[in-house]
């Protein structure tokens, strides 16, 4: 199972959030680079484990919208075998 670490106070801008998860994840060129497209690529993936340290910072510097991040990690815990893990 493979493993990504994602740092939440990379998460200053939306825009610096999507190339961040861009370059952790390397996305298809199809990203669209918002929260409907977020899904998409990231329901696509399985078999894999999602650490996100510092999770707090998210939605400390994107407000509501990082809290909706957030939930799209959550909703994917447990989605075709990918384990999610929030270490506030």
């Amino acid at each position: 199972m493979k493993t990504f670490i994602l740092d939440g106070y990379q998460f200053k801008t939306r825009n610096d959030a999507f190339e961040y998860l861009n370059s952790v994840f390397q996305f298809p060129d199809y990203f669209g680079k918002n929260l409907d497209s977020l899904w998409d690529v990231l329901s696509d993936l399985k078999d894999i484990r999602i650490e996100i340290i510092n999770a707090r910072q998210i939605p400390k510097h994107l407000q509501g919208y990082g809290l909706k991040i957030l939930d799209i990690f959550g909703d994917l815990n447990g989605y075709r075998g990918v384990e999610v893990e929030m270490l506030w």
